[in-house]
């Protein structure tokens, strides 16, 4: 009976904690990783480098999105780009820049420009995912977009 009285307040306490929706113990127990996803307002997509392809020298993504009427336009210097590789290795890059249209495609109506330096030449032999997220996200998640490879 001492063992259940010890154990209740624990279980109930992670149970809580499970549901609170802000990290901690959320994840652990499968919580919907897309239910906080940091906010752009807009569509948005890689263009250089080309998605699916395999590029060399790459230290710069520029990513494409919809429209100026949106909080990633509004507020761009406070986002910035990373990427992961498939061996889990994390390069993040600078802020946001807007840039003029790179001759790149033009997936929307109205195509928005913007790049992110990147600290280094990443490695070849590797395949990126390219992650957008907020330096100050509150805690949300980072918005996937497509891959490439080195």
């Amino acid at each position: 009976m001492k063992f259940l009285r010890l154990t209740i307040p624990v279980m109930l306490a992670v149970t809580l904690s499970a549901c609170g929706g802000s990290g901690g113990l959320g994840n652990v127990f499968g919580g919907n990783p897309r239910g906080n996803q940091c906010n752009t307002g807009t569509s948005e997509q890689v263009v250089s480098p080309t998605p699916g392809q395999t590029s060399s020298n790459v230290n710069q993504i520029t990513i494409v999105a919809s429209s100026n009427n949106n909080t990633l336009y509004s507020n761009y210097q406070n986002w910035y780009i990373y990427v992961t590789d498939n061996f889990g290795n994390r390069v993040q890059g600078g802020q946001l820049n807007l840039v003029p249209d790179p001759g790149a495609p033009q997936p929307y109506s109205s195509d928005f420009y913007y790049s992110s330096q990147l600290p280094q030449t990443l490695p070849p032999g590797a395949t990126w995912n390219v992650h957008l997220t907020e330096y100050n996200g509150n805690g949300c998640t980072d918005v996937p977009l497509q891959s490439f490879s080195t």
